[in-house]
């Protein structure tokens, strides 16, 4: 199912930084939110990219249940305000 993901649209956006080894094995590019840490706040200038990586190039989004998602939710609203989906 990996294979058929095209190679454009391979990105991996996580809650934390936690999921190297699986961008590598499978030639995702992987995001995390927070870093390693889940602890660590998200700045602006990396909330701003992010929106515009989804924007772009993520076409679905999964949370998990393990960690808050306020910080994805915002991210998600700055994808509707630049680029009207999310």
């Amino acid at each position: 199912r990996l294979a058929a993901v095209p190679t454009d649209k391979r990105v991996l956006v996580t809650s934390h930084d936690a999921f190297g080894y699986f961008g590598r094995a499978y030639g995702f590019e992987v995001i995390g939110l927070q870093g390693v840490s889940t602890a660590s706040e998200v700045g602006t200038a990396q909330r701003d990219q992010l929106a515009d990586t989804l924007g772009r190039r993520v076409p679905a989004v999964f949370t998990e249940t393990s960690v808050p998602s306020d910080g994805l939710k915002a991210v998600l609203d700055d994808v509707r305000k630049k680029h009207g989906h999310a």
